[in-house]
This record gives structure tokens, sequence and C-alpha cells, in this order.
């Protein structure tokens, strides 16, 4: 056998799963051994088809903690090794131990890992369980519910009793908290005060109501105590439970009597005393004692032990004219003479007037005592005076706007009105009784048919009578009546009555007739004219229209029966025109000419000027006219010609931007180029020379060879700086920024690990990807990351920030350090130059801020910065979330 097949054959037989792959931020396994079935219940064929990796089945409580683990020892390049839970195929829970060990691969391209995961559930529950065995012992055999559980509340252990009262499983019970039971009847400080009080060492007693998994409720008198090892630290929860579900429910129902005694008291509102025969006052209530003893009537200061027939004549003496009433009510429900006695009156306390119902009947069937209750009936004497009010005011506004309402009984043919009704039909109210018959005799001869018909279908259907008609009087005149009503029905579906609304809206009938009179004169003379032209009432329903307008929104003649002129407009201009005609028909002011957007029946939208007048009738403004124009073509001839200017102040701006860049390269070369080159110009005259000797000659020589290099530096940076714009043609992508990061740590591996630096990541789930060119969004990365590390505070390890968000189709990159900083007030405004250099004691050629700016706004985004000189630097770089439009070539 082969070295490589005993390898793979003790791999398959050897406890736990190995494995190898490499690290992208996650796992991504290459090879699994076949322990991986009896770990957690996939073979590896299984969970490399599905793409699915170890650290799916990690414990979802301890995720975050094993993902930052792993970052850490991956950042230090350590071998990883830790103990976690997982989650089987099956759900069960098993405990972990994880060893991985990491190398970068030859090519450098990526991480390599290989490792092995065992099951130490054994060991770990064994332990748990073995602390609290003497403790369960004890209370075994007895009927409580017993479990124990691990520090974060996990149960480990349940006894025969939990699981028959729970009706869960233990498989179900096992490794799930007590939650599993939580009846969501206690808030949450409850169990924040139990956590609080079982993890300081101390044993927690307290009743809990649970639900089982069939959904029923029971209760428990629940001890809970803390196992401790030999040093006093806690290992476990011993939790010990008793059902009280019987007593709670008894418990239970008396209160709930109690409440319900004292609720139906206190609801009432009243006072209350019981008398004998006598009149002696055997027992009052708290409301009598407190409340109406403060009352100014002298029958309602009367303590318990007081006789309450010599208070009322005491009272009648003094003048109380209710006294006599009261006390004739009891003798005569004492007598028998009646079975209850009411009488409401007027009083005042501290609180103001009130309404006082004294209420006296027997007391059950003992015709020696009496119950005298009185009741604060002043908030139902306020709301009936509010009826009496508002009934008042309806009828006001019914006046007023000439509405009445009526009610026909549909048994008797009786009809009643209220008086605005009667104003409208112009009869007495204090006439003779009204019958429908009446009503029909009032209608038009020419509508009378049509009304009926339409009133007796609403009723056969029960539908809603709605019915505009005359009604012609004897003197000759007419006017126009809307009604409608609805139909009442009893449980056979027989009508019994019949309420509905009258309206006299003769004025409108009139204004209609008018603006059809209008539109008859009108029409011969606007067909014919160039603009559009319709005809609106003062609701903006048209009445007429040309057919030059007709054309213009594309409509036939036919359409404009159901035309509704908001459909034609634009949305952005609908309120704009329904406020303009709301203010003209309410007399304001408003402009006559305007211009909106409209939409023609086929979806286009075209320009148009509007010409309104206002159509009166006497003082009143009736309707409107307007003429309308197409003015689409004038509008795009305006919009081309401003267009056309916007592209030219573009084009300049975007010349002087070019021109200032041409300026400041055309001033690095000629002035760094023009020392080295003359340097090289003098040198090359010495060899010229007669008396120069050979040692001199390899001294000009080095120093036309260091000029050549300082030329050949230059052009090297220029090549660098045009390269910070060559890539902008490179194809756009998703770019992720946590690969960026990474490959950008890795490049900077050396100066990170030579700096103790350490490098913070938060990326919000929304801004985890841009679509933009990725050499670009590295590079900027890479150059703020650098300097950050480069200009770092002497004596303090650096601290690197990097913070990325989304924020308005926006991609928000902000990145922070502790270093030395810069003072903006000095340098704030070459900080982006070329050849800027703010700290002469680092190395650098000041290039670096420069590029990232050029790159920043090619891909049209924005870079600003805020620093103090020892307090750190933050730079924000803003880039649009898809890449400039002018770069979308995807």
């Amino acid at each position: 056998m082969s070295a490589s097949n005993l390898y793979s054959a003790i791999q398959d037989h050897l406890p736990g799963v190995f494995f190898k792959g490499y690290y992208e931020g996650k796992y991504v396994l290459t090879e699994i051994s076949a322990g991986c079935v009896d770990l957690i219940g996939y073979k590896a064929e299984e969970l490399t088809a599905a793409g699915i990796s170890l650290p799916d089945f990690v414990h979802p409580e301890d995720r975050d903690i094993l993902q930052q683990k792993h970052a850490e020892q991956y950042r230090n390049g350590e071998a990883f090794v830790t103990d976690f839970r997982i989650v089987t195929r099956n759900g069960a829970i098993k405990w972990v131990k994880e060893i991985t060990t990491y190398k970068q691969s030859e090519d450098g391209s990526r991480m390599l890992i290989e490792g092995m995961v065992t099951d130490i559930t054994p060991f770990k529950t064994g332990v748990s369980v073995s602390s609290a065995f003497n403790s369960y012992q004890s209370a075994v055999n007895s009927a409580s519910i017993v479990s124990i559980s691990d520090l974060q509340g996990k149960i480990i252990f349940a006894n025969d009793h939990f699981i028959t009262v729970s009706q869960y499983s233990l498989q179900e019970l096992i490794g799930a908290d007590h939650s599993i039971v939580n009846s969501g009847y206690h808030p949450p400080a409850f169990f924040a005060d139990l956590w609080k009080t079982i993890l300081s060492g101390k044993i927690w007693r307290g009743q809990i109501r649970n639900k089982a998994k069939d959904g029923s409720l029971y209760w428990v008198d629940s001890i809970i105590a803390p196992v401790l090892d030999e040093q006093s630290r806690i290992q476990q929860f011993l939790s010990i439970r008793n059902v009280i579900t019987e007593q709670k429910e008894i418990e239970y129902n008396l209160r709930e009597s109690e409440a319900l005694n004292r609720s139906v008291l206190s609801s009432l509102n009243a006072s209350i005393a019981i008398l004998d025969e006598r009149g002696l006052i055997e027992k009052v209530d708290q409301n009598w004692a407190q409340n109406l003893s403060q009352s100014d009537k002298a029958l309602l200061n009367a303590p318990a032990g007081s006789n309450y027939f010599e208070l009322l004549k005491a009272a009648e003496a003094g003048g109380d004219k209710c006294a006599p009433m009261v006390r004739k009510g009891i003798q005569d429900v004492l007598n028998g003479g009646q079975e209850v006695f009411e009488y409401e009156y007027p009083c005042s306390d501290q609180t103001g007037q009130k309404w006082v119902l004294l209420h006296i009947s027997k007391f059950e069937n003992d015709v020696r005592r009496l119950v005298i209750s009185h009741f604060d009936i002043t908030e139902r004497k306020r709301q009936e005076d509010e009826i009496r009010r508002s009934e008042t005011r309806m009828l006001e506004a019914q006046r007023i706007a000439h509405i009445g309402s009526w009610e026909l009984d549909l048994r008797t043919n009786t009809l009643v009105g209220s008086e605005e009704s009667y104003r409208i039909f112009e009869l007495d109210p204090n006439g003779p009784e009204t019958f429908y018959n009446n009503f029909l005799d009032m209608v038009h001869p020419e509508d009378r048919e049509e009304v009926n018909q339409a009133f007796m279908n609403s009723v056969q259907n029960h539908s809603v009578y709605d019915i505009v008609h005359r009604l012609l009087f004897k003197d000759g005149r007419v006017k126009y009546i809307r009604e409608q009503c609805e139909t009442f029905y009893d449980t056979d579906g027989s009508p019994l009555r019949s309420v509905g609304t009258c309206q006299d809206i003769t004025r409108e009938k009139e204004s209609e007739i008018l603006l059809e009179n209008r539109r008859i004169q009108y029409e011969s003379v606007v067909e014919n004219i160039s603009d559009g032209l319709f005809i609106d009432d003062i609701d903006g329903k048209v009445a007429f229209a040309n057919t030059r307008f007709l054309d213009m929104i594309g409509i036939s003649r036919d359409d404009l029966k159901s035309f509704v002129f908001d459909d034609y407009v634009a949305p952005e201009y609908k309120d704009i025109i329904r406020q303009r005609h709301k203010q003209r028909m309410q007399g304001e002011e408003v402009s006559s000419i305007f211009e909106y957007v409209a939409l023609r029946k086929d979806g286009s939208r075209r320009w148009f000027e509007a010409r309104v007048t206002k159509i009166m009738r006497g003082s009143k403004i009736i309707g409107t006219q307007s003429a309308i124009r197409d003015v689409t073509e004038a509008k795009e001839s305006i919009d081309r010609l401003k267009a056309s200017e916007a592209e030219k102040t573009n084009l300049l701006h975007e010349l002087n931007q070019r021109y200032n860049e041409l300026m400041q390269f055309n001033y690095i070369v000629s002035h760094n180029l023009r020392a080295p080159i003359a340097n090289i110009i003098g040198l090359a005259d010495m060899f010229n020379m007669d008396d120069i000797d050979e040692a001199e000659k390899k001294q000009v020589i080095a120093h036309i060879q260091f000029s050549i290099n300082k030329i050949d530096e230059l052009i090297n940076d220029l090549n660098i700086i045009l390269a910070a714009r060559s890539d902008i043609n490179s194809k756009k992508e998703k770019v992720d920024f946590a690969e960026i990061i990474l490959r950008v740590e890795n490049t900077l591996q050396k100066q990170i690990k030579e700096a103790h630096a350490r490098i913070e990541v938060q990326i919000a789930p929304d801004a985890a990807e841009i679509f933009s060119i990725k050499s670009y969004i590295k590079s900027i990365l890479y150059n703020l990351v650098n300097n950050a590390i480069k200009y770092r505070s002497a004596g303090k390890d650096p601290l690197i920030e990097i913070g990325i968000s989304k924020a308005n189709e926006q991609i928000e990159i902000r990145v922070q350090d502790n270093g030395i900083g810069i003072d903006l007030v000095k340098y704030g405004h070459d900080i982006f130059g070329l050849y800027k250099r703010f700290h002469p004691s680092f190395e650098g050629k000041g290039l670096g801020l420069n590029m990232t700016k050029v790159q920043v706004e090619l891909l049209g985004g924005s870079i600003q910065i805020a620093s103090q000189p020892g307090e750190g630097t933050l730079f924000t770089i803003r880039l649009p979330e898809s890449g400039p439009k002018a770069l979308n070539n995807d």
C-alpha cells in the first residue's frame, strides 16, 4: 500500500473529520474525510456537491466568536485550536474541537488550510452531569420535575416527570433551553431577575406558568440552585419544580370573582346605603362615605348609623324641594305601592355642578330593608344637552345647505320630515299628516311615474334610491329636487322604513340650463377656430368642447360623454390645475394664462397653453371657458437651446480643467527635468577640458549617472501619474470589498507585521459590493492604508479603521488612523497636489494622495480629509454605487 493510500485509510478510520482547502473569508473545502458521516450526518460527496462547508454547521450562538477567532489567528499566521458546538443533520448538538493550520500557496494566490475536527461531546457532558448527579439522586424518586442546565441555560439532563408534563421527548429537551416551555406569560424582567439571582450563586424560588408541547398551560413552583465545583465556581444549574396548576386556578378564580365585584360596583359610579324599615342606615359603601357626604344636599349628608327618615324631615323643613318627593318614594316602595322609585336632581360639591339619580329598591326579597343608591349622571346629562345642541346645529346646517331629511313608514305610508324638508316642499309642519301619495301629487306630472318606479325598485332590490326630479307648485313654479334614501328591513326581509334626504338644487339646474344654452350659442362660432375650446361648470365637468380640442387630446365626440379632464393632465400638474379651478370658483384672483403638460389618449405628452375666462351669471361664477393652444414645438425649441448652452458650459469647464492639468504636467516636466539636464550638459563640457584626469572623469561620470537616474525616476513618476487614468476604460465588474481589503492586507503583510498595525473592518450588509473598476478600488485602499502605516505615531501601534456603508445610492468608504496627522490649516490647499510632502522625516514622493484623488474623481466620486496634528487622519470617500455614468460599459 502506498503512503498516500495509507494516509487516506488512516483518515477514514480515525474518529473525527480531516479536511483540506483554502480560506477566502470563509472555508472552501477540497478534501473531506469519511468521518463526516459519523460527526454531522453527511457524506463528503454530499457536502461537496451542495457547496456546504463545515462552518455552516456551527451552532448559531458560537458562530460570531468562532469567526472572530478564525480572523485573529489567520492574521497572526498561527494554528487555530478551539472548542465549539455544532448542529448535526438530524438537529443534535455536539461539542467538537478544531485544529487548523494556514499556509500560503506557492504562487501566493490564496491561503491554504489543513485541519481536523473531533467529537468531544462525551467529555463535555460527562463533566456537566457528574457534578450534579448527587443533587439529582435526592429528587429523582419524587414526583418533581428535575432538570440540569449548563451555564448558557441549555438543558443537559431532564427526568421522566419533566418529559411527561412537558410532552416533549428527551431528544427534544436535551440541548434546548427552558424557553421551549415558555408560555409568554411572564415579562422579560421576570427572567432577568431569575438569572441575576442564580448567577450570583444564590437559590431562586418562584412560580412560573409554562406551556406544554400541545399548547396546554401548567404552573410550577420552582427552585433553581447553582451547582458549584470545588473552587465554588458555578458549573451547572439544578431545577426542581412541582406542578401547582390546580392551586393556581383556584386562586385565580377567587381573585377574578373579587375583581369582578369591585369592577361592577366601580363602573356603576354609585354611592350605596342599606336602610332598615325604621330608616336606620345599617351600611354604606366607600363612595357614599367619601364623595356624596361633601354635597350641598342635606339628604346626602347621612353617615352610617344615622336615621335617614329624620334627615329627610329636617331637609324638608329647611326648604329642600327634593326631600318630600324622596320621602314619599321610600314609603311607596316600603308599602309595596311600586317596586322601584327613581328621581333626578341637581346638586354641587367641590368639583362643581352635578346631576344625581336617586334609586330606591327593596333589598332582594326583604321587605324590611331598602337599598338607596345615588348615581352620578352628570356626564349623561351633559351628553343629552350636547345631543340637543347637535340637533339644533343639524337643523341649522340643513337650512343653510337646503338639505332636508325625511322618514317614510312603509307599513302606514306615513311621511315625516325635518323643518327644512317642509320648507323645501312648502308645507306646514303643523298641518295634516302627510302620506306618500301626497308627496307624489307634488312631483311634476312628467316625472311622477319615473320617481315612483325608481323608489319601488330600490325597495324591492334593496338598493339605494337616488334621483333628481321636479316639483310643480300651484302657482306654476318649478323646483329641482335631488332625493336619496336607504330602506331598512326586518329579519324576514320585509321593508319597515325608508330614511332619506332631499336637497333643493334649483339654482344648480338653472346654471346647467344656462350653460347648455351658452354651449349651443358658442358651438357654431368656435368649431372653426384654430385653438381648442371647452366649457366646464363649477365642479370642473366639461359641458362643451370643440372639434379642435378633441383632436388635440385624441378623443372622439362619443368619448366626451365620459370625459374627465384630470385623466388628460400629466400627474405633476393635476393638483395645480385643481387648485387653480377651486380658487377661481371661489372668486379669488388667478392668472388667466398658464402652461401645463397634457396627456393624449394614446399616452403621448404635449405642452398646452391655456387661457381661462370665468362665465358669470350676474355676480355668481357658474363655470369657465378655456382656449387651448399646443405649444410643444416652441417649448422643445427653447429646451434644445438651453441644452446647447449647458453643453457649452460643461465643455468649457472640462477644457479649463484639462488645461490646468496640462499646465501642472508641463510645470513638473520643465521644472524637474531642467536641473538634471543642466547638470548633464555642464558635466559633459568638463570632458573637453585638457587638464582633467581619470579620477575626475570618473567623478563626472558618476554625477552624470546620478542626473540620468533622476531623469529616469521623474519619467517613472510621470508614467505612474498617467497610469492613474490609463485603467479608466477597464471593464466594470462587481467588486467585493472584503476580498479587496484582504488582498491589500496580504500585499502590505510585511509592513503591517513590522509596525504591529491592527486593521479593523466594518462593512454594512448592503454595502458589501460595488459595481466599479477593481484596480482603482484596490489602489485607493492600498494608498490610504499604506500611508496610515507609514505616517504612524512614535510609540503607538497603528490602528486603522475601515468602515464601508451605503446611503442615497452612494458607497461611503471611511479610512481613519491614529497616526501623526496633518496640519490642514498650513497644508490643506496642497494636500492632494503632486510632489507635495508634509513630513520631511518620512520617505515618499508625494504621489499617493494625488493618484488617489484622481482615481476617485475618475470613478465619479469625491474625497475629503479631516485631520489634526498628533490626532490621526480620516479620509472619507463617496462613490456612486454603480460607478460613473460615463463608465457604464457593462
